[in-house]
């Protein structure tokens, strides 16, 4: 039965650890991944033509819902007015941010109607309010220079992971299979075997397990979706499961580097000046692993967060009392409805841009958990697996077409 990887499978006849590589399927191999037959609408795989036949149209309809779903954003149609009002992905979503507008609501409605009920207590309103409001000022001031530095350390977290972390495993795994299979398809005379081709390939699917199993660990997603995915198969998800649950991003590299040994005494990597240059790369793409794993378990003091939290939540508050009183002085002063509207205005907004900014960091300082604002996992599996189906199908092909150049040009 055709698994979602577009291979025929047999789970109890596999041996699916480094050593028996030629024994197995690849469960990274593509839907697309052959030669297109004429007239038909699905790939056949070249080494079993009549047995392996996927149709390549579901393929390219997850590819595009995917890209869909995880589409950069316009920035001319996002810095528009209809841009502004665009909930999907912004802090508009996040249920917390509206609650607690209506808590600076509710407060500022108890303060007006406990100063209108008490007779003359509005009177003493004026110089109260001078007092909080210089209290207000003071704590935004300090709030916005605190927050800003707080959220400039966290966004530099984020690219570091993006570029450290996943830019490393991206780059380990697509130059692998690029050198490997260039190499070994030029110096054996484009004689690349059956074999080499699956080597190769479980060296990238390894790469991509690296970075699904960290996207599957911190999101709510279980293990076993790499194995439907067709990332894994049943035994090594249960090796893995079992004796290094933790260490899969970094571990899934020990077997990259033994396939690589093991190309080389089969003598496959002959005319290379040397291997060192492969295990450093499949190193980079253990390290970049172990970054996230180590950037991940190691986030910002307890005691400096809280600290920002509670700062943010004290200046929310003092300026919903400084609101209060503002509105108490226009309500008692008939005529200054429009500043009376105005305060309303300005009770949800400087809160709601505290609690944003700290929400969105929040959000950030975890990129891995599948949400709104997180890396796409599942686009970046699929860049990875597309880039070296087409390393593949270049290096393949290249030896074709300077044959037909050879001929043209002989003509």
């Amino acid at each position: 039965m055709a698994t979602a990887g577009g291979v025929d499978r047999d789970e109890e006849s596999q041996v699916p650890l480094v050593g028996f590589v030629a024994q197995q399927e690849s469960a990274w191999q593509l839907p697309f991944w052959g030669s297109k037959q004429s007239g038909d609408d699905g790939y056949v795989d070249e080494r079993h033509k009549g047995v392996v036949e996927v149709d390549v149209r579901e393929d390219r309809r997850e590819w595009i819902d995917i890209v869909d779903e995880h589409r950069p954003y316009n920035l001319r149609e996002l810095n528009s007015l209809a841009g502004v009002l665009k909930l999907r992905g912004s802090v508009l979503m996040y249920k917390q941010i509206w609650i607690e507008a209506l808590f600076y609501y509710l407060l500022v409605a108890a303060v007006v109607g406990i100063y209108l009920a008490i007779p003359d207590e509005w009177v003493a309103v004026e110089k109260k309010s001078t007092a909080v409001q210089n209290l207000a000022t003071w704590l935004s001031a300090l709030s916005g220079f605190l927050v800003g530095l707080y959220t400039s350390g966290v966004i530099d977290k984020w690219k570091e992971l993006r570029v450290e972390g996943i830019g490393k495993i991206f780059d380990a795994t697509t130059k692998l299979n690029f050198l490997l299979l260039s190499h070994i398809h030029t110096y054996t005379d484009g004689n690349l075997t059956y074999e080499d081709e699956r080597t190769i390939d479980t060296i990238v699917r390894y790469g991509r397990v690296s970075l699904a199993s960290i996207f599957v660990r911190r999101s709510d997603r279980q293990f076993h979706d790499l194995v439907k995915r067709g990332l894994l198969t049943e035994a090594e998800y249960r090796f893995l499961l079992d004796d290094v649950c933790y260490r899969v991003p970094c571990c899934v590299w020990a077997w990259v580097v033994a396939l690589i040994g093991e190309l080389d005494q089969k003598g496959r990597l002959t005319g290379l000046s040397g291997t060192t240059f492969l295990y450093e790369t499949a190193s980079d793409g253990r390290d970049g692993a172990a970054f996230i794993l180590r950037q991940l378990a190691a986030p910002l003091p307890f005691a400096y967060v809280h600290m920002m939290a509670f700062l943010v939540k004290v200046n929310n508050i003092v300026f919903a009392l400084a609101v209060s009183m503002r509105i108490t002085r226009y309500l008692s002063q008939q005529g200054h409805w429009e500043l009376f509207a105005l305060e309303l205005v300005l009770v949800f907004v400087i809160p709601f841009l505290y609690n944003g900014i700290l929400t969105l960091a929040q959000e950030l300082s975890d990129p891995f958990a599948n949400e709104a604002n997180d890396y796409p996992g599942e686009l970046y599996d699929k860049y990875i697996a597309r880039e070296c189906y087409a390393a593949k199908q270049a290096v393949k092909r290249y030896k074709t077409l300077r044959q037909t150049q050879t001929r043209a040009g002989g003509k």
